[in-house]
């Protein structure tokens, strides 16, 4: 044998055998170790190539091969086997984990949202370091996610117990008041701590948009969300809520702005509903492009979106939206017509209309768009069962609808009046209530207003309905004239 048997490779970095051609030789692994060995400053880690020393930790293990810690935790996790990576020798499995290697796995498991896992993990972290700030937290969030949330409220009181002024635990805290309706208590034992401590913590000014959202208080709920996203501009739920926000101002900067946000949301999660339903409305309503605002809808469902805003807003759109004949243009009325709905929309609005209502079976928009489709298919007992879900308060909320339109109508806003009439006369009022809002179509059309395309039809059933109450009328004075009275 002739040359160089180890050399080292400056290109690949590493020590290397060298052989002529057809020569072979047999190299014990030990070997190759203690010469590389000799060179201390070379030595690698064989797991990720990189030298071993500097600033990641070493381990060595007790075949006396070394590597750096984090890469053995994770060739340890991965289970593939317990053999030294380079000489093959078992690897002493009775060496017990630390915490930080059980923190680690836990972490994992909650990005491979494996939670049950995760909260065993980070439990058993919470057991051997009581005083784990960051496991306590974690535990507490993935019970959250669990929608455990009085267990959650106590790890994360445990924690906060430890650190009074940990940011982290303060919003998790606050989270749970909001998801339970109690946004006065979020705003006020956390949020402002939270963000006395921290003024720019992105989730803080997250959270405190959405508690100022609830209370009515727009504008400065968007201020909140333009902050969070001034520090950490990749959220995308804060897009989300800030697009939605958006799409309810009026005028073509506000909707352009929350195009913007609300696509850049759903391009990073596409199941978010009432994302969907926002972005799709503005589609249909303001670009006329009733295909797309039905693409985007259907995508989130098919991502799994849980949203009865989405749900519904793809009925709506399904059966509810027409072409005017004459303009050939898009006519949007979200109120039901008498036209029949095609049956494949009819069969894809009753499909996802049963996905809304397994999450909220008292919607009335819903149960009321449900029960029009079923009468249409003649499945009469199903329509009357669900007809008495969204009628219980009827028909106080019917007389509202009706004062509501009325008053729409005294500032001029007729399309919004007829929208609300549309509604009443959409779930077969008593007949007092339909005379009063097919009056009300009928004034305003005559007065040229609002030009009502089934004006005739309108007309002629508010006649017909006159009629009939003349003629009861009529009927009950005759008989009540015919009735003998006692005398006294």
């Amino acid at each position: 044998m002739t040359g160089v048997l180890i050399a080292f490779d400056d290109k690949a970095s590493r020590w290397a055998v060298k052989l002529e051609t057809e020569q072979k030789i047999l190299v014990k692994p030990e070997n190759l170790i203690e010469v590389c060995s000799q060179d201390q400053e070379l030595q690698e880690c064989v797991i990720c190539l990189e030298k071993l020393g500097g600033d990641q930790e070493n381990e060595e293990l007790e075949c006396g091969h070394r590597y750096h810690r984090h890469c053995l935790n994770t060739f340890r996790r991965l289970g593939v086997n317990k053999l030294c990576p380079m000489c093959r020798k078992p690897i002493n499995s009775d060496v017990e984990k630390s915490v930080d290697d059980i923190f680690d796995e836990a972490s994992i498991a909650w990005t491979q949202k494996r939670y049950d896992d995760a909260e065993r993990l980070w439990r058993e972290c919470c057991n051997r370091d009581p005083e784990c700030i960051g496991a306590r937290s974690n535990l507490g969030m993935v019970l959250a996610k669990l929608n455990q949330d009085e267990a959650a409220r106590e790890q994360f009181n445990l924690a906060l117990h430890l650190r009074s002024d940990f940011i982290p635990v303060l919003t998790q805290l606050a989270n749970l008041e909001i998801k339970q309706n109690r946004h006065d208590v979020a705003e006020r034992e956390y949020l402002q701590k939270a963000l006395n401590i921290a003024p720019n913590d992105p989730h803080a000014l997250f959270l405190m948009g959405i508690v100022l959202e609830k209370k009515g208080a727009c504008s400065q709920a968007i201020k909140s969300y333009q902050a969070s996203l001034q520090v950490d501009p990749h959220d995308h739920d804060v897009h989300g809520r800030l697009g939605i926000l958006l799409s309810k101002k009026s005028g073509h900067k506000a909707t352009k702005e929350a195009t913007k946000h609300l696509r850049f949301a759903l391009a990073n999660d596409p199941s978010l509903g009432d994302e969907a339903a926002a972005l799709s409305y503005i589609e249909l309503l303001e670009n006329k492009n009733k295909a797309k605002a039905l693409e985007i809808l259907r995508r989130a469902i098919r991502a799994g979106a849980r949203s009865v805003t989405c749900s519904y807003a793809l009925a709506q759109i399904l059966t509810m939206i027409t072409t005017d004949k004459q303009t050939g243009q898009l006519a949007v009325d979200f109120t039901f017509n008498a036209k029949p709905v095609p049956v494949d929309a009819a069969d894809e609005a009753l499909k996802v209309l049963t996905i809304a209502r397994s999450i909220n079976p008292n919607d009335d928009d819903v149960n009321q768009l449900m029960y029009h489709l079923l009468k249409q298919r003649g499945q009469y007992k199903l329509a009357i069962a669900l007809r008495n879900k969204f009628i219980k308060k009827y028909p106080a909320d019917l007389v509202e609808t009706i004062n509501f339109g009325v008053g729409e109508a005294q500032k001029g806003n007729y399309e919004l009046a007829v929208r609300a009439w549309r509604q009443v006369y959409a779930l077969d009022p008593p007949e007092d209530l339909l005379l009063d809002v097919l009056q009300n179509l009928v004034i305003v059309h005559k007065q040229g207003h609002l030009h009502l395309p089934d004006y005739e039809a309108i007309s002629k059933n508010w006649i017909l309905i006159r009629l009939n109450q003349k003629a009861r009328e009529d009927r009950l004075k005759r008989e009540k004239k015919s009735t003998p009275v006692k005398k006294k």
